[in-house]
């Protein structure tokens, strides 16, 4: 076959022969190896067996590469599916899914009572996970934009190089995200939540900073509001040793939510 840089293995020499060298007769006395070429089709012979027929051999060959190629892309499918989420607590795994369907990005104290949504004690509760690092970054992936800014949020504690460069991504990302800050209800730019476009941003010094330490180093401060340096991260945090009410209840005599003990 002219013109062909392929080899095959030969059984009956040992080696690989290039197919242009087929073209041939070679025995070597090693017992009649053999190539002929009848009705176009070319076979290789090996002293007591026909191997195959080269073009088939070549085909064959493309063939099981286009195979080995697609399963090893389906295996990283099925691999990524069963590690999108990480080993988490029972409470864990319900923190997760609350934060991965979450319909705005809101803060720790909103409506007029200033309650705590039940995302941001999901948030709390995936910090206190293990794998906490491994839940934001999963999120990350398959969250809905604002479950993805808690995702974001939950990084700058777990792991700030990831953190960082999460920001860098966000910041270059258009589009709006909801959210709910107190009583407002607005849309907001998803570069601008996460990287404040004002010049006197809020910035802590770390994960171990607090916005309580930064206001009592600067009594007589003010800044804004961003997730790049610090501060929501912090402020959906909350102070150390916060806790969700007891139960959700409908009273009997005003049939409205409230949050305490209920009534036996």
């Amino acid at each position: 076959m002219p013109g062909h840089d392929a080899r095959v293995f030969l059984r009956g020499w040992g080696k690989s022969v290039s197919l242009d060298d087929l073209g041939r007769k070679d025995d070597g006395g090693r017992g009649g190896t053999d190539a002929v070429h009848g009705r176009g089709v070319w076979q290789v012979y090996c002293d007591d067996c026909v191997l195959r027929d080269v073009p088939a051999l070549c085909n064959r060959h493309r063939l099981l590469r286009v195979f080995t190629a697609c399963l090893g892309v389906l295996c990283l499918l099925i691999s990524s599916c069963a590690g999108g989420v990480p080993e988490l607590s029972a409470e864990g795994v319900k923190a997760y899914k609350e934060v991965k369907k979450a319909e705005m990005f809101c803060n720790s104290a909103v409506g007029y009572a200033g309650s705590t949504p039940e995302v941001v004690w999901a948030f709390r509760d995936l910090l206190a996970e293990k794998n906490a690092d491994a839940a934001f970054k999963a999120l990350m992936q398959e969250a809905t934009m604002p479950g993805q800014m808690y995702a974001l949020c939950g990084l700058w504690f777990t792991n700030q190089a990831a953190f960082k460069a999460q920001v860098t991504r966000y910041h270059a990302m258009k589009g709006k995200v909801k959210t709910m800050i107190g009583c407002i209800v607005d849309e907001e730019a998803i570069a601008d939540l996460v990287v404040s476009k004002y010049a006197t941003p809020i910035r802590l010094n770390g994960p171990e900073d607090t916005l309580k330490a930064w206001w009592g180093r600067n009594p007589n401060g003010s800044g804004y509001s961003d997730i790049a340096g610090g501060y929501w991260p912090s402020e959906l945090k909350g102070e150390k040793g916060a806790r969700r009410p007891v139960k959700r209840f409908i009273m009997k005599e005003n049939p409205q939510l409230c949050w305490g003990t209920p009534r036996v």
